[in-house]
């Protein structure tokens, strides 16, 4: 496999999509050639921090009225 077919199936073998004869060749690719590696390796951190990124972040309820309190003070006076 060279490297150009080993870009196409990244994101693929990331989400665990190739089948067994595909993967036995790419990661058998990723064994020879540190390139490749180091790019699986990126992608897989920026994955990881995107989706740390998106966490659901969870809103105090004295915030959420308290925001809301002044949205509708404020809007209803314009």
């Amino acid at each position: 496999m060279s490297c150009e077919e080993a870009d196409q199936f990244l994101t693929a073998y990331m989400d665990e999509a190739l089948d067994p004869k595909t993967r036995a060749r790419f990661e058998a690719h990723l064994q020879k050639c540190p390139l490749c590696l180091m790019l699986l390796e990126q992608m897989q951190q920026t994955a990881t921090a995107t989706q740390a990124a998106h966490a659901e972040v969870t809103v105090p309820r004295e915030l959420a009225d308290h925001t809301l309190l002044f949205l509708d003070e404020h809007l209803s006076s314009t």
